[in-house]
């Protein structure tokens, strides 16, 4: 989601008459908020997918080693 979309959002809410009022006169804030709480989703996206890497990677290291030590 870019600033673009965000306010193509908001244009189309006015354009419905859905908090025409209110987005007209704090536009500005809603679309940082908008933006933040995006910024705030992709950061926990990108974390949990890095946990799951992490995990997936000391799942196949454990099995590794497990192999490893049974050949010896």
């Amino acid at each position: 989601m870019t600033e673009q979309t965000v306010r193509e959002t908001i244009r189309i809410c006015k354009d419905r008459n859905i908090l025409k009022e209110y987005l007209m006169s704090r536009e500005v804030e809603v679309v940082t908020i908008m933006m933040s709480l995006f910024d705030d989703e992709q950061i926990m996206k990108t974390y949990w997918k890095d946990m799951e890497n992490t995990l997936t990677d000391k799942i196949t290291h454990d099995k590794d080693s497990e192999t490893a030590e049974r050949l010896i």
